[in-house]
């Protein structure tokens, strides 16, 4: 590997000076960056780890046509769901949630206001207002249809 020693630096061009010259493909892979003196062994992650460790930060669920069915619940009152999500790892805080969902309860799909987010291990409790009215303890169900569905935990 190559180390860059103080009062140096690494500079990557990603665009062409010459304008007339062919477009060319880059690639970079396999890059290490190690704070302090000494360089450590280059560390390789497998595809599954590296993807649980972006989840714990940033998960959608996009439902681009149909409808899909993606968390569980109950009418905590005849006018408030709450509902759990379940997510592939923990995420490292309590998310953001981005996007819509409707709620499914009884006969009724009732759109949702008002949505507040609860880290669990591997799931989110969801609570929201329904604009319909149902039974309190009602079953309801998390639904997605045509929409994209965000959990952003960025720093």
């Amino acid at each position: 590997g190559k180390t860059i020693a103080s009062n140096n630096f690494l500079y990557i061009q990603p665009f062409r000076i010459n304008q007339s010259a062919p477009l060319t493909n880059y690639y970079l892979a396999q890059v290490q960056l190690c704070l302090g003196e000494v360089a450590l062994p280059f560390q390789s992650r497998h595809i599954a780890d590296e993807l649980a460790l972006c989840q714990r930060y940033y998960w959608k669920y996009a439902q681009e046509s149909g409808t899909t069915a993606i968390g569980y619940g109950f009418l905590a009152s005849t006018t408030q769901v709450r509902a759990t999500v379940p997510i592939p790892v923990t995420m490292r805080t309590t998310p953001t949630v981005k996007g819509s969902f409707v709620v499914r309860h009884g006969t009724t799909l009732s759109t949702v206001s008002n949505i507040t987010a609860e880290l669990k291990p591997n799931g989110i409790n969801l609570t929201a207002t329904l604009d319909s009215a149902g039974s309190t303890n009602a079953p309801a169900v998390i639904v997605v249809s045509g929409n994209i569905l965000e959990f952003d935990a960025e720093l």
